[in-house]
C-alpha cells in the first residue's frame, strides 16, 4: 500500500471520546450490581469495586468496546467482561465506522501512545488530556487496508490469547491434583527442608553495573504467577561481584516480600539474579519446583495476611522459612511425576507467546507507517 493513499486526520474527527465517571471512595462498594472498572483492573488487578447506581448508558462499557487508559497507566483495551461502569481515568472510544476500523484503531493507539506520553501533563499524576488526544493527527489508510492490517495483528493476538487459555487449563489441572493429594495439614518448617535466599540492587549510579548487562535481574513486578523467561533489566558480572545480587538456580520459585506485591510469585526458567525484595525457594530432589510453585500459589493469601509494617506492609525470609510444608516425600515425588510434564508444556507455550509478542511488536510500527508486507 503506497503511503500516498494514506491521509492525515485528527483523532477527534474520526472518533467520539466518552469520559467515565469519577467516584468518591464512599460510593465504591465491596459488592453490588455493576463492577466499577478502574485503570488498575485493566493492567491486571483482580480486585473490583462495585456500584448499584443506575447511570446513563454512555457511562457503561460492554463486550467489544474500545477503551483507553489515559492516567497513571496508558494503553488501549478491548473490553470482554460484560456491562460494567468505567472509571473517570478511562475513555470509551467510538470510532466512526465508515472511516475508522475499531481493531485498527486499537492497534494504532498502542503505536502512538509513546508519542502521546511525551506530551503528558501532571507533576503528581501523569495524564493525557482529552484535548491533546483529540488534536492528535493520525495517518489513516483506506478502510479495506485498515482491516487487512488489523487482521494481521489480531491473528497474532488471538493465538497468544488461545495459548493463555491453554496454560490456564494446564495450571488448573496441576492445582486440582495438589488439592486432591495434599489434604493433610503441612507439618514441617519450610526453612528446614528448602534453601531460601534473596538478592540485592547494584548501585544505580554505576553505569558499568547495568550497561550491556547479560544477567537477568528479577524485580517484584515481574512475578506474575508463571515462568519468568526474561527480565526488564539485566546486570553485568561486575555488578554481580560488587553487590548483594547472586546467581540463583533455574526452577527456583520467587516470592515478593515488600509493599503492594507481597505474596506475588513466579518460577525462573533459567539461572537469574533478583533484588532484595524477593525471596527465592531453591528446589531440591525432595522438594521439586512443581510442589514449591503450587504450594506458594495455594498459600498466597496467607503470605499477604502475614505482612506487617505501618508505612509499608512487608514479610521477611524468616516468616517464609517458618511456614509449614508437607513432610510426605513420597506424595511430593508422586505429585512431581504427574505434573512436571504439565509445567514443561506451560513453559513451552509461554516461550511461544514470547516469540509471537516480539513478532507482533516488530510488525506494529512497520504496518502503522505504511510499510508493505
Amino acid at each position: 500500500m503506497s503511503q500516498v493513499e494514506w491521509k492525515e486526520v485528527r483523532l477527534g474527527d474520526v472518533c467520539i471520546v466518552l469520559n467515565g465517571r469519577a467516584y468518591s471512595q464512599p460510593e465504591l462498594l465491596n459488592s453490588g450490581k455493576y463492577k466499577v472498572l478502574r485503570v488498575g483492573n485493566l493492567v491486571g488487578g483482580d480486585k473490583f469495586y462495585y456500584s448499584d447506581m443506575e447511570l446513563e448508558e454512555n457511562k457503561y462499557c460492554f463486550d467489544g468496546d474500545l477503551l483507553y487508559a489515559w492516567a497513571c497507566s496508558f494503553d488501549s483495551y478491548i473490553w470482554k467482561e460484560g456491562k460494567t461502569i468505567f472509571h473517570y481515568h478511562i475513555w470509551k472510544l467510538l470510532p466512526k465506522e465508515d472511516v475508522l476500523d475499531k481493531k485498527f484503531f486499537y492497534f494504532y493507539l498502542k503505536y502512538v501512545t509513546p508519542r502521546l506520553l511525551g506530551k503528558t501533563n501532571g507533576s503528581v499524576m501523569q495524564h493525557i488530556t482529552k484535548d491533546l488526544f483529540e488534536k492528535t493527527e493520525l495517518s489513516l489508510p483506506p478502510l479495506e487496508e485498515q482491516k487487512r492490517i488489523a487482521g494481521i495483528l489480531s491473528s497474532l493476538d488471538d493465538k497468544i490469547e488461545l495459548n493463555n487459555k491453554i496454560n490456564d487449563n494446564l495450571e488448573k489441572q496441576a492445582q486440582l491434583l495438589y488439592s486432591e493429594m495434599f489434604i493433610e495439614e503441612p507439618d514441617v518448617p519450610l526453612g528446614s527442608v528448602v534453601i531460601t535466599t534473596s538478592g540485592g540492587t547494584p548501585n544505580r549510579k554505576e553505569s558499568s553495573f547495568y550497561t550491556n548487562g547479560s544477567i537477568c535481574w528479577v524485580k517484584s513486578k515481574e512475578l506474575l504467577g508463571s515462568f519468568i523467561l526474561d527480565t526488564e533489566e539485566k546486570i553485568t558480572e561486575v555488578a554481580l561481584n560488587k553487590s548483594a545480587a547472586k546467581k540463583i538456580p533455574a526452577n527456583s520459585v520467587m516470592i515478593a516480600m515488600y509493599g503492594a506485591t507481597v505474596g506475588e510469585y513466579g518460577i525462573i526458567s533459567k539461572e537469574m539474579t533478583c533484588n532484595q525484595a524477593i525471596c527465592a525457594l531453591v528446589e531440591n530432589e525432595k522438594y521439586p519446583y512443581t510442589y514449591l510453585f503450587m504450594y506458594t500459589k495455594m498459600h498466597k493469601q496467607e503470605l499477604i495476611n502475614m505482612a506487617v509494617g505501618s508505612a509499608q506492609q512487608n514479610i521477611s525470609q524468616l516468616i517464609i522459612k517458618e511456614m509449614l510444608v508437607h513432610s510426605d516425600l513420597d506424595k511430593i515425588q508422586a505429585y512431581h511425576a504427574k505434573t512436571d510434564s504439565l509445567f514443561q508444556e506451560m513453559k513451552m507455550i509461554q516461550e511461544e507467546n514470547q516469540r509471537l509478542t516480539i513478532l507482533r511488536d516488530t510488525l506494529l510500527p512497520k504496518l502503522m507507517s505504511g510499510e508493505s508486507l
